[in-house]
């Protein structure tokens, strides 16, 4: 269509009518007593009939101009399209990566918490290896002064059923 239009201009001269428009006068308004209550101002329309002529190879280059004025706007709009596209974007980017920092942070935590959980685990083995130990020298502590006594019984009775 903008070929077509660009075409038939080419081959025809283009013409143009200007309207101008002038102010005539300004009207004064006053009440009965002759005191002035307001203005106003008068526009008349007048058309200029002269005719301006333009070459048809100038017409042709004003709309090829105004063709690609035309294809500039609307590259225009898509660039801001994309531009608008490439905000959201950072904004959502920058929204995943505070996630992923608090994320890390939340991780770095817990591999403390483990750390210091597994500290608490290694002095409670090393506490619990000790009591075992000292568990079991009273053990072998009351064992063998079980036995001295059950010894000690049996020589008293074996010394003295022997006299």
């Amino acid at each position: 269509m903008k070929y077509l239009l660009t075409i038939l201009l080419s081959l025809f001269s283009l013409t143009a009518i200007a309207t101008v428009k002038d102010t005539v006068a300004t009207i004064t308004v006053r009440d009965s007593n002759h005191n002035v209550t307001g203005y106003q101002a008068i526009i008349v329309e007048r058309k200029d009939t002269t005719k301006i002529e333009i070459p048809a190879y100038v017409a042709k280059q004003m709309i090829l101009d105004l063709m690609s004025g035309d294809s500039a706007k609307a590259q225009l709009a898509i660039v801001y399209d994309m531009f608008k596209a490439t905000e959201k974007k950072t904004v959502m980017q920058d929204s995943m990566l505070k996630a992923y920092q608090i994320k890390n942070q939340t991780y770095a935590k817990q591999i403390l918490l483990y750390k210091e959980k597994e500290a608490q685990y290694i002095n409670y083995t090393k506490d619990l290896k000790k009591d075992v130990k000292k568990a079991k020298v009273k053990n072998h502590l009351a064992t063998g002064a079980g036995m001295l006594l059950v010894l000690a019984g049996l020589l008293f009775l074996f010394v003295s059923a022997g006299k």
